[in-house]
């Protein structure tokens, strides 16, 4: 299984841990199709815990992850069809999640989980394009100000002609969803710009709105993993004479071997290089903050603590000195550091302080 697809299951189920669904399989046995009648009415929850947890735990320590991967799915899928009060649409994709990785080969591209993706964004523009109120912008209207009661979207629209903003924000979703997404996922080439879009998109639905919609927003944003061209091999060089380079070098086996960063190699460099930090990608040299970027975006340990900060673990928030939904400055550290932008403005201006007259002497 690929590195990247294997980290977003991984982290998937983490994120099921850390939100409570680890044992919200409910008792409720109202099946969605008569023949699940079959099925013992009392072992069946038990049975689906017993699945998930010793499915999970085999898939963290590298074990037979296909076969755990299609074990949780089937554990998803099958509760959610067991009891109708209990479906939610957010956990069926879930449990497609994980069935679609399962059923990749072993070392092929995870297309499954990908038109996965593309069909769910499609599937989500077509059911609100099919309705009235999301083409008037009656639907968007009524729920931030009525349900969620969204104050900068009431102060916004208040300047505004009447149900000028609501409209506005309706169709710019229908757009995104049916259109934008779905082409930019389906053709490779603009799958970078699709990715971003898609943090964007969901980010803004969870400043507006407070609601990550249960375990959807975490999971959403884990299948565009699948969409992303990680790296075969990636080698940090350091400078044998530069105490710092190797100090840095030396971290960084401890955590290779620690199994935090086991995708990064180290190796001195054939010559001293005036960067301060440099890796070779797939055997293409890369300086600068894009080399840190690349390093700190293969550490599973970035991502678990990520994967804290999104589901908001109540037994850690419990401990913060401050009340801050967490949920913003992970996704704001995301969108930030490993931004193209940000690589340049920081390599920008490392260039001008070194070229300055004070740096100079």
């Amino acid at each position: 299984m690929r590195p990247h697809v294997l980290l977003a299951v991984k982290a998937l189920f983490l994120c099921l841990i850390f939100k409570g669904y680890a044992t919200k399989f409910t008792d409720v046995f109202v099946p969605v199709w008569p023949v699940l009648d079959l099925l013992p009415v009392g072992l069946l929850r038990p049975l689906l815990i017993a699945i998930f947890w010793g499915a999970g735990t085999t898939l963290l320590l590298n074990r037979a992850v296909r076969s755990c991967c299609i074990a949780l799915g089937i554990v998803y899928l099958l509760a959610m069809s067991a009891s109708i009060p209990a479906y939610r649409n957010a956990q069926v994709f879930c449990g497609l999640f994980f069935l679609m990785v399962g059923l990749t080969e072993r070392d092929g591209d995870p297309w499954l989980l990908r038109w996965q993706v593309i069909v769910l964004y499609f599937g989500c523009g077509v059911n609100k394009f099919c309705e009235p109120d999301w083409r008037s912008g009656q639907y968007m209207e009524y729920w931030l100000r009525e349900i969620v009661g969204a104050a900068p979207y009431g102060f916004v629209a208040d300047l505004l002609p009447a149900m000028l903003l609501s409209w506005l924000l309706c169709w710019m979703t229908i757009i995104i969803e049916l259109v934008v997404l779905p082409a930019g996922f389906a053709i490779r080439r603009f799958n970078r710009t699709a990715i971003w879009i898609a943090v964007f998109f969901h980010g803004a639905s969870l400043a507006l709105t407070h609601n990550d919609f249960g375990i959807f927003f975490s999971a959403i944003l884990l299948s565009l993993f699948s969409f992303i061209r990680w790296p075969r091999s990636i080698t940090l060089l350091y400078d044998a004479s530069d105490p710092v380079s190797l100090r840095r070098s030396r971290y960084v086996e401890m955590l290779r071997h620690s199994h935090l960063m086991a995708q990064v190699g180290v190796a001195p460099a054939v010559a001293p290089t005036e960067r301060r930090f440099s890796v070779t990608v797939d055997g293409q040299d890369v300086g600068g903050f894009a080399a840190v970027q690349a390093v700190v975006g293969l550490s599973a340990l970035t991502w678990l603590i990520m994967c804290i900060m999104v589901t908001e673990v109540p037994v850690i928030l419990k401990y913060l000195p401050f009340d801050l939904n967490p949920q913003y400055p992970a996704l704001a550290f995301g969108v930030v550091f490993f931004s193209p932008v940000t690589a340049r403005l920081v390599d920008s201006r490392l260039r001008r302080r070194e070229n300055s007259p004070l740096t100079s002497a």
